[in-house]
């Protein structure tokens, strides 16, 4: 009778049998996105130093009770002297100047990018981007 094969190690990090953890590690410590940061400003919700424009509740979950939130890191201090100088440090400041200059992509945008170069073996028929075609590719 044949031996039977070895088993072999499956990480659970890497979603072996089980599916993994990585996933859940990952988004632990998700942020809101730079998007989201710019269409919250646009709104009124909070100002470009990410202060919030109204009083938050009360909530007894987060540090702080949740009343001491960076809008543009997208985090909860636990006292308003932690806040402040979480402001003045370089983190803070890069992603403030960030959102002040750069503008977020849109929809437009990346449909503007989607043909990048030409396409080998292209024939005329498969012009499906309205694109001029070659003479070259077009006599093949």
């Amino acid at each position: 009778m044949p031996q039977r094969r070895k088993k072999v190690h499956k990480s659970k990090r890497k979603g072996g049998e089980t599916g993994g953890i990585h996933k859940r590690l990952s988004m632990k410590h998700k942020t809101k996105d730079f998007d989201q940061i710019v269409s919250a400003i646009k709104n009124g919700e909070m100002n470009v130093n990410g202060e919030m424009a109204k009083a938050l509740p009360i909530d007894e979950d987060k540090p702080g009770f949740g009343q001491f939130y960076c809008g543009v890191c997208d985090k909860h201090f636990i006292s308003q002297a932690v806040y402040l100088k979480h402001c003045t440090q370089g983190p803070h400041k890069s992603k403030v100047k960030r959102v002040q200059k750069e503008k977020p992509w849109t929809v437009e945008d990346a449909k503007g990018r989607i043909d990048n170069g030409p396409k080998l073996g292209r024939k005329p028929w498969d012009n499906d981007l309205n694109l001029p075609v070659n003479q070259n590719q077009a006599n093949q």
